[in-house]
């Protein structure tokens, strides 16, 4: 049911089982040969469990990235978690392009549009295919929340910079994911990954709305579009603008409540 990944797997594979099992490349494969120079003394490496010398401190820092990919946090869910984190600066960068770089504000439009959709999509499908496939993690429940709160961040700070969003109602997003990052990490600290709880869902719904019909508004602005209908939408956003700050404030309180419960535990 993923075909993308078994068809990278196919190059993939055999090599992995040419390096475990000591077969020799054939000579006729120079460019193979070539990559597997770099590659089998870190399998090597990795299979006899070498330390790697403290004098190349990057190759320890990719190592541990390459120990922790190859567990269970690289698993589908997680993947499409990091897209959003992936995603996040690059839609900071085309939503301001047309002042940056000069591209047609209709393209910088299209673009955000389309990454929008794209990052609220993957905030649906993680959670997915965490449940279809099994593979709820420690690391997803503490990278999904961190990549909710980067790529909606993101889109709020460039609806506060547009002049759209309030500054107050920024403030209250981004004092409220402060305040839940540390209560998670209160909870890391005793062994416990503190999981998405139901009022947190709603907290993604409400700024799931808040961004589709803020980032709409001000698509129709900037290519001066309907602009009959803009007054109703202006009011419809800066209604759920305030529901926004009021669930962050709700969810905030939500979530130290539980920390307090599990505490006195």
């Amino acid at each position: 049911r993923f075909p993308l990944l078994r068809i990278l797997d196919r190059p993939f594979c055999p090599y992995i089982l040419w390096r475990q099992g000591g077969v020799k490349l054939p000579s006729r494969f120079p460019l193979l040969r070539i990559l597997d120079r770099p590659f089998c003394p870190y399998i090597l490496w990795r299979q006899g469990g070498v330390k790697l010398p403290s004098r190349f401190p990057l190759l320890r820092i990719l190592d541990t990235c390459y120990l922790n990919f190859n567990t269970c946090a690289m698993t589908v869910p997680n993947m499409l978690t990091s897209l959003r984190i992936i995603l996040s600066p690059i839609f900071l960068f085309f939503f301001f392009a047309d002042t940056w770089i000069g591209i047609p504000v209709w393209v910088s439009v299209v673009v955000t549009v389309i990454i929008f959709g794209m990052i609220e999509i993957s905030d649906l499908l993680d959670g997915y295919y965490a449940r279809k496939l099994n593979q709820a993690t420690d690391v997803g429940k503490m990278l999904d929340p961190f990549s909710d709160s980067l790529s909606r961040l993101t889109y709020f700070l460039c609806f506060t910079v547009f002049g759209r969003m309030p500054l107050w109602v920024f403030c209250a997003v981004l004092y409220r994911d402060l305040g839940v990052a540390f209560i998670r990490q209160l909870m890391a600290r005793r062994g416990t990954a503190m999981a998405a709880r139901w009022s947190g869902k709603l907290k993604a719904l409400v700024y799931a709305a808040s961004g589709l019909f803020g980032l709409g508004v001000i698509s129709l602005s900037r290519l001066s579009l309907l602009p009959v209908v803009l007054p109703v939408l202006n009011t419809i956003v800066d209604i759920l603008f305030v529901i926004t700050a009021a669930t962050a404030v709700w969810t905030l309180i939500d979530y130290a409540s539980a920390l307090r419960i599990q505490k006195s535990g």
